[in-house]
């Protein structure tokens, strides 16, 4: 069944122009990102949202894990 995230979408717009316009810094912007992943997309913040995890010889900012697997850095 399709989610439909227009509505989260519509309420973040406001914040993610906000921060385009303050020039965040990049740990302000990785919190807007996970807040859409969490808010709009459905992610779980505590099991499939990671920062700062190391893959092979590089750390990524933020990774989305489904069924303990990461599947997106």
């Amino acid at each position: 069944m399709p989610v439909d995230i227009r509505r989260a979408l519509k309420r973040l717009l406001p914040i993610l122009l906000k921060a385009k316009e303050d020039n965040l810094n990049e740990a302000d912007t990785v919190q807007r990102v996970i807040m859409v992943f969490q808010e709009a997309l459905g992610y779980d913040a505590l099991t499939e949202i990671t920062r700062e995890l190391m893959i092979k010889t590089k750390y990524v900012d933020l990774a989305l894990k489904l069924d303990g697997v990461v599947r997106l850095s």
